[in-house]
């Protein structure tokens, strides 16, 4: 099994982690969801536009903001922004729809309903071995068969979608 999204962060737009799944932890949750809401705040206010990925040396990470909720991940460098935010793209549309009772209160003080969540990504955290697995452990070889994963990934999206 190979990840395809390494560590994710889900942020209220105050910068409270409401949920997050970290490898390797090198900073607090709580301080690193400030720093990337001010981050995300900066860039609107000063350059006008929405920041869709940030690079901290190697690590690319992919930012998503939907409904005033930051959704940022990253993973290994041989994935790129727009796998990121594909992927993220999809945990927003399924966090969204689990907790948007819960989120629409104004202050969430009891983050626990949040905790779960692992379950309902693993698909996006991990590649198994399963017949339409993405093979990740070389990209540059299998480039051609990644294209195809991505299209079928994008046909059943659309399938549920139109349901």
């Amino acid at each position: 099994m190979v990840n395809i999204l390494q560590d994710i962060w889900i942020i209220d737009i105050s910068g409270i982690v409401l949920y997050h799944r970290v490898y390797n932890k090198k900073i607090d949750d709580q301080l690193f969801g400030g720093l990337m809401c001010a981050i995300n705040k900066v860039a609107e206010m000063i350059i006008e536009t929405k920041i869709t990925s940030i690079n901290f040396g190697y690590k690319c990470f992919g930012i998503l903001k939907k409904e005033n909720i930051l959704f940022i991940a990253n993973s290994n460098e041989n994935i790129g922004s727009r796998t990121i935010n594909y992927e993220l793209e999809l945990i927003a549309h399924k966090f969204l729809n689990l907790y948007r009772e819960h989120l629409k209160n104004e202050i969430i003080v009891d983050l626990s309903p949040f905790n779960d969540f692992t379950r309902e990504i693993k698909d996006s955290l991990m590649v198994s071995k399963k017949k339409n697995a993405l093979p990740i452990h070389n990209l540059k070889k299998n480039l051609p068969e990644f294209s195809e994963w991505i299209k079928k990934v994008r046909s059943i999206s659309n399938q549920k979608t139109s349901l």
